[in-house]
């Protein structure tokens, strides 16, 4: 389970797999992949990847591409009373 965040507000209706929220996000900021790599600190490829689901980054290149779309992760773990 995870929550996206913007100015500490958590964004309920973001609530599609990663890739497609850092796509729309970059696309919404009217950056470019070579862009968001470069702010970043990643290559452009691991942006491709993170935009089709075909990556599995660190958690440091996650938490650097969010921080350039302006987003921050909150990762959750649900316990269900049994």
């Amino acid at each position: 389970y995870y929550l996206f965040c913007q100015n500490g507000n958590i964004i309920p209706e973001m609530n599609d797999p990663i890739s497609t929220e850092i796509k729309e996000r970059r696309k919404q900021l009217g950056i470019t992949q070579h862009d968001l790599a470069e702010l970043s600190g990643t290559s452009e490829k691991t942006v491709r990847d993170l935009e089709k689901g075909n990556a599995n980054p660190r958690l440091q290149t996650l938490i650097a591409v969010l921080a350039v779309l302006g987003l921050v992760f909150l990762l959750s773990n649900i316990l269900k009373d049994d």
